[in-house]
């Protein structure tokens, strides 16, 4: 199964950016990483590939065997999954 690391997430707060907005990022990437990882596998594998490993959609395509086509059409479900996941929690 693949996963996201925390390794990623900032460690320090920018100079620039206060320690609510630093907390309040935390929280939102956390959320984001739970949500992505109650994704459906076929839907959070591509999404991984694409966004945390920097992947092609020809790239997962053949990492997946897979149709091209397939991938961008997961790649929005998941976008819209998790965009609805986000939008849910917060009001």
């Amino acid at each position: 199964m693949l996963t996201i690391d925390n390794e990623d997430a900032p460690d320090v707060a920018d100079d620039s950016e206060s320690l609510e907005d630093f907390v309040l990022s935390i929280d939102f990437v956390e959320k984001l990483k739970t949500h992505i990882e109650s994704l459906r596998p076929q839907f959070r594998e591509v999404f991984i590939y694409k966004y945390y490993y920097e992947k092609s959609n020809r790239e997962i395509a053949e990492l997946l065997q897979i149709n091209e086509n397939t991938v961008r059409s997961r790649l929005k479900r998941a976008r819209d999954m998790l965009r609805e996941k986000m939008v849910e929690k917060d009001d």
